[in-house]
């Protein structure tokens, strides 16, 4: 398999991990339940129809409804993120191929605290953030990589998701530059709108 390769060109091998245990790590957070509401027919059949909330219209009609939609939606994203969350942990874990070994700073020299060695998750997931990837651009490369040996993009997707990211942050960074300090005018460029 393949490297990954950082900007700098350290190679970071990577090892890959079966869709199944991608899966079952997923299948731990299921979507709640989205709410409903009961509708009559005209034969006095009562049926029930999922709510649909649309930039276009909604069939929240009560003020129960629109609190229960926004408790579902609060949940939704809840449950999304976790799922997320501990699919980039085994992902980190399980497909990046080294293990935490030194570290190139003496943290508790400036009172800083590294996670339990023996929480392994959370020391390999921090030392990878920190250590071997501390750089954001790399960082988001290996994630989008890590996420296709998941079998959760396609590697096409992942071009798309790291050219997205570095054109993002060379627009912010640009973006900063070319601000005007406090209290000066910014300018407008001759023939501009």
């Amino acid at each position: 398999m393949e490297p990954f390769i950082t900007k700098d060109g350290r190679e970071v091998p990577l090892r890959a991990v079966g869709r199944r245990w991608v899966q079952q790590v997923q299948s731990r957070h299921k979507d709640p339940p989205p709410p409903y509401y009961v509708a009559t027919t005209i034969a006095g059949v009562e049926e029930k129809h999922l709510h649909k909330v649309t930039d276009k219209g909604s069939t929240l009609t009560t003020p129960e409804e629109h609190q229960e939609w926004n408790e579902y939606q609060v949940e939704l994203l809840r449950v999304r993120v976790e799922r997320t969350k501990e699919v980039t942990d085994f992902l980190l874990f399980e497909c990046v191929a080294l293990d935490p070994d030194e570290w190139s700073t003496d943290v508790k020299l400036h009172g800083l605290e590294l996670p339990d060695p023996e929480d392994k998750l959370n020391y390999k997931r921090f030392w990878v953030e920190n250590e071997l990837l501390p750089d954001t651009d790399d960082m988001a490369g290996l994630l989008a990589r890590l996420y296709m040996l998941g079998g959760l993009i396609e590697e096409e997707q992942v071009k798309t998701i790291e050219d997205f990211f570095r054109s993002t942050v060379a627009r912010l960074s640009a973006g900063g530059a070319e601000r005007p300090a406090a209290g000066e005018e910014e300018v407008e460029p001759e023939g501009g709108h």
